[in-house]
């Protein structure tokens, strides 16, 4: 007879990953438009994680207090390259279907997300689009 060993997936631990990467991410009206149950969904939370960097995006503006915005998209950057070299392809599959494929405006995600995209995550978003 074998012994199992039940340990958590890196997938399921994903809200709570993107919460210590991105402490300000769980300030969002994003996050905040969760639910508590729909909070520890990692598909979820990946899609809110989404929004809220097009958000940043869209209000990033290197004249008015630009060094600090560039510090948080960095943040939010770093994590979706952490979840790109996960060994869990769930996780990888997030990046591309929650986070990437939650980003609507084509504009966006080619002129502001995919110039910021590091290697391995800039390899998931090139499978993806071609």
């Amino acid at each position: 007879m074998s012994n199992f060993i039940l340990k958590e997936r890196e997938f399921d631990a994903v809200p709570n990953f993107l919460l210590e990467e991105v402490p300000s991410f769980g300030q969002s009206d994003e996050f905040n438009a969760l639910d508590e149950k729909e909070r520890k969904v990692p598909g979820l939370v990946c899609a809110a994680f989404a929004k809220r960097l097009v958000h940043l995006h869209q209000a990033f503006s290197p004249s008015n207090g630009g060094e600090a915005q560039r510090i948080e998209l960095e943040r939010y950057y770093a994590a979706i390259e952490r979840m790109a070299t996960s060994p869990d392809p769930a996780v990888r599959n997030l990046v591309v279907v929650e986070v990437l494929g939650n980003i609507p405006d084509l504009d966006v995600l080619q002129n502001e997300v995919e110039p910021h995209l590091k290697p391995k995550s800039l390899d998931l978003y090139n499978r993806w689009v071609h």
